[in-house]
């Protein structure tokens, strides 16, 4: 692992080894040295005491509780692969980009050809749709998180990806990207990719993936810039081709010192983030337990929102910024007081809490025992949200007659818009509603929820015991079958 610190720079370890014996040795003949040595000694002797202030400095800085330092990483399972989360999805097509409607050097030799493109940045993205009159006035202030448009521009900046796909003559499937994004696939080779296994936290996923160079513009202090980053394009082979991703394939790490303990940590954005900057899914993961991996399960007291006061070793703290290359980020003691997160696993006892329902109905989770019961935080605006309602549909439909309950708690606008969602859909299970960007997400936060959805199956004792990707998609059905049903 690397860490970035300079311990190895460390002015002792320049006092045990002079640096510029060797060095005069080298360059100065003897007779030389003889006439000048007094003389060179000591100004050398000044260099050598600046140098070992500069690195003491250096070094004070790299140990400060209030500065955390992070370096790019490979991937290594101690953080969740990004190809996991669907940071990039061609597919969700949101709106026509006019400036990319011209893409040319498309092979011949390809049938079925296919070309997809997409935002990398998101911000800019929507702001330039806005602005131009492509996108409403109403859509573009209904984005949660809400768009900063002090930080983007109405100018067209080139921030789409492009990526073709077709099969050749022996029906395989060829994949080409623009990687060097001049809206030309003609100078661009097509992709090879491995079968690689990623696993983190006991999962284990199968994917063709290949790493990449992606050029693309940014908007960033007053100017267009253009940069190149490293991707991975990855699909799930049990899919096919359509599942085709684009994912950002970036890891910081780093080392937080807190005297006298010290602990590895992460930064991590939820989605692609070309800056950093403390928000709702940047999030300062710290390995409390020393297990090696970084957990961003909901529940989780290794996971803290960049935006929130988060309590480590009973002092409150708070991200004053990062830098936006994901290079540093400063922390201080907060003035407010929160407690130590709780660790929501299998086999802990479900939080209690008492609310009202969208229709204004009391509720409390314990009147629900001696059933089961799925808890799922969710929001309207959430796409993940809504590809696992078909699924939670079927499971309340199949078990709603054996024990079992769903509760969902959605994080949305107002509870009359939860309403008329829930009636369109056929949503009929009990439903919560808590306001969006409110610090009173007082359910979610008692869950230490950071994404959506979230799900947590209860026991009819009370307990935790299912989370995460065990109730999501399919396997939702399979968990369900398998607790109930034994």
């Amino acid at each position: 692992m690397r860490f970035g610190t300079l311990e190895s720079w460390s002015p002792r370890r320049l006092a045990a080894k002079p640096l510029y014996r060797p060095l005069c040795n080298q360059f100065f003949d003897k007779k030389i040295m003889k006439t000048i040595g007094s003389r060179a000694s000591h100004y050398i002797g000044v260099i050598y005491i600046l140098l070992a202030l500069t690195v003491s400095g250096c070094t004070e800085e790299t140990y400060s509780p209030n500065t955390i330092q992070f370096k790019k990483v490979d991937y290594d399972n101690a953080l969740p692969p990004n190809s996991a989360l669907e940071t990039f999805k061609p597919t969700r097509h949101i709106f026509p980009v006019v400036e990319r409607d011209n893409i040319i050097g498309l092979p011949d030799s390809l049938e079925e050809m296919t070309v997809w493109h997409d935002f990398i940045y998101r911000d800019q993205y929507f702001y330039y749709a806005y602005k131009n009159g492509i996108w409403s006035k109403e859509g573009f202030n209904s984005m949660n998180p809400p768009i900063d448009s002090t930080k983007q521009t109405s100018n067209w900046v080139d921030c789409v990806a492009t990526v073709a796909f077709g099969k050749d003559s022996n029906d395989e499937w060829v994949v080409i990207l623009d990687k060097n994004n001049n809206e030309d696939l003609s100078d661009d080779d097509p992709i090879s990719f491995n079968t690689d296994t990623l696993r983190f936290q006991g999962n284990e996923m199968i994917l063709k993936r290949a790493r990449i160079n992606l050029s693309f513009e940014i908007y960033r202090n007053g100017r267009i810039l253009r940069q190149s980053e490293p991707f991975i394009l990855s699909y799930d082979p049990q899919e096919g081709i359509t599942s085709l991703g684009l994912s950002y394939d970036e890891y910081r790490r780093g080392t937080w010192y807190l005297d006298p303990q010290h602990y590895n940590v992460g930064l991590f954005t939820f989605g692609y983030k070309a800056k950093y900057n403390p928000g709702e899914f940047t999030y300062l993961l710290v390995d409390l337990n020393r297990d090696g991996q970084f957990d961003i399960i909901p529940g989780s007291n290794e996971s803290y929102r960049t935006d929130r006061p988060f309590n480590i070793e009973g002092i409150t703290w708070e991200v004053d910024s990062i830098a936006t290359d994901g290079s540093k980020l400063y922390v201080s003691k907060a003035d407010t007081s929160v407690l130590p997160e709780l660790a929501l696993r299998k086999g802990i006892e479900a939080p209690n809490f008492s609310a009202s329902t969208i229709y204004n109905k009391p509720f409390e989770l314990h009147q629900l025992k001696e059933k089961y019961v799925l808890l799922d935080f969710w929001g309207s605006w959430c796409g993940p949200c809504l590809e696992e309602i078909p699924n939670l549909k079927k499971a309340y439909q199949r078990f709603s007659e054996k024990n079992f309950e769903i509760v969902g708690i959605s994080v949305d606008r107002s509870p009359e818009h939860v309403r008329e969602f829930v009636e369109s859909k056929n949503m009929t299970w009990t439903q919560i509603f808590e306001e969006y960007g409110s610090e009173n997400q007082t359910i979610s936060n008692l869950y230490g929820v950071t994404g959506y959805p979230t799900q947590y199956l209860i026991s009819p004792e009370g307990k935790i015991i299912a989370y995460g990707s065990e109730l999501r998609g399919e396997q939702l059905l399979k968990t369900l079958d398998k607790e109930i049903n034994q």
